[in-house]
């Protein structure tokens, strides 16, 4: 429960991402015809677009190594070959149009594991209109929308104007890219928007709304809040509640101040999230979430971080929570204690210290972990280990172990980057798993 609460970070967020898109993705047909649509996007913009355009490429190739266990068959060498692509066209840097777009593809060139050894999807490709002398901007084609209560990725149109010094407006309508797989996408569609109130460094006050359809079926309707307020001596107030109106219910409500105080910052926090307003088994939901109304408990979270900087090279941070389900798993208490020393720039070295205490055994354990990323450029080299060490066994394991290891180069000036890693895990859940990842990044700017 605590890690689909907790946010994930650094690059576990990014294979954590990759995997829940791998798994959910479109077939190679679409994958190309998505490509060609972006072909045929830039070949009726060349003649708009200036003799001289501005482009930015920008190449992520990952080539993962792991052996799995399928069925009957033992020690399957798996090896997935994923390439990242983005394309930014700029005529110049006066232009108001512009065109984005952002795909991946992935082949497996070892032994059978998913279900489709070649994969892909276009995750985003839009034309962009927004001139520099007015506060106003349209898209039209795949986009991700962050407005309020939305977080999705849509076929569609959206718009934003700022209709004078205080008042926002934006809105978006289309056809959501999470239901393309889901039988089809007859009678599926999204339309939403946010108002704001606002004034520069004092407050932003929005109002958004959210409706969806699934095959014609009301799948989604959701409204919310949120508040960024500006307060004396520095200090920040943010919060956000959303409504689900389709089950009638509150699904979430987050608070947190962030107060300065010479070298201190301090930030108390509290969230609420309910098992029917927040959680759905609908066909727009990302997995792991999916489960969650079975569950049938509501979460509370009381929390707050402190952090110290008594340099600009130290930080010094400490981090408590207080968890509360209503149905199961009962209550649970987190603290831990991070401290990170940087050099150089880049450079820095890291410790972290942490115990939770809880009703169930899954939230008993300690944790320890140590990281460091040291800049000798062009090379570098990174390091993560995290250890757990759990109060009663689970599943016949008393503890849980976490290790990377990486050594890295940058070429032609910085544009080209190479990485390779090597993960090594194991825990209750697991058992004991090494993966590699080769990762070669290539950005072009012209």
């Amino acid at each position: 429960m605590i890690g689909l609460l907790d946010s994930m970070t650094g690059e576990k967020a990014q294979c954590a991402e990759m995997n829940n898109q791998v798994m959910g993705n479109a077939l190679m047909g679409p994958f190309i015809r998505t490509w060609l649509l972006v072909a045929l996007c830039l070949a009726l913009a060349c003649p708009v677009f200036a003799a001289q355009p501005d482009i930015q490429l920008k190449s992520d190739t990952l080539i993962h190594y792991f052996e799995r266990d399928v069925g009957t068959e033992r020690n399957n060498q798996v090896l997935p070959v994923y390439e990242y692509l983005r394309l930014d066209y700029r005529p110049g840097q006066d232009s108001a149009a512009s065109f984005h777009a952002y795909g991946w593809m992935r082949v497996n060139l070892g032994d059978d594991f998913f279900q489709d050894d070649t994969q892909g999807e276009l995750l985003y490709a839009y034309l962009q209109y927004a001139p520099r002398d007015r506060d106003f901007q349209m898209r039209l084609g795949r986009q991700y929308v962050f407005e309020g209560v939305a977080n999705e990725s849509v076929d569609g149109l959206y718009g934003a104007v700022d209709i004078n010094p205080w008042l926002s407006f934006s809105g978006y309508l289309g056809m959501p890219v999470s239901l393309e797989v889901a039988d089809g996408r007859a009678g599926d569609g999204i339309v939403g928007g946010r108002v704001s109130w606002h004034r520069l460094g004092k407050y932003d006050l929005g109002l958004s709304y959210k409706f969806l359809t699934n095959d014609s079926d009301r799948d989604e309707e959701l409204a919310g809040i949120d508040l960024s307020l500006g307060l004396p001596a520095n200090v920040t107030l943010l919060g956000q509640a959303t409504r689900n109106l389709l089950a009638d219910q509150w699904g979430e409500h987050s608070v947190e101040a962030r107060i300065p105080l010479w070298r201190f910052e301090f930030r108390p926090q509290y969230q609420y999230y309910t098992s029917d307003g927040f959680f759905s088994d609908k066909d727009n939901t990302s997995g792991p979430f999916r489960a969650q109304p079975f569950l049938e408990s509501d979460t509370r979270i009381y929390g707050a971080e402190a952090y110290f900087y008594p340099s600009e090279d130290y930080e010094i941070g400490l981090k408590a929570r207080h968890y509360e389900y209503d149905k199961r798993f009962g209550e649970s208490d987190y603290l831990s204690a991070i401290f990170t020393w940087k050099w150089k720039i880049f450079s820095h070295f890291g410790a972290e210290a942490g115990r939770m205490e809880g009703d169930v055994d899954e939230n008993r354990y300690t944790l320890g972990r140590g990281f460091f990323y040291l800049d000798l450029a062009p090379a570098f080299v990174t390091g993560d280990v995290v250890y757990v060490d759990y109060d009663e066994a689970l599943y016949n394991e008393d503890s849980s172990l976490f290790a990377s290891l990486g050594v890295g180069r940058r070429f032609l000036r910085n544009a080209l980057r190479l990485k390779l890693s090597a993960d090594y895990s194991s825990d209750p859940y697991n058992d004991e798993d090494i993966r590699t990842l080769l990762v070669a990044e290539y950005q072009y700017d012209r």
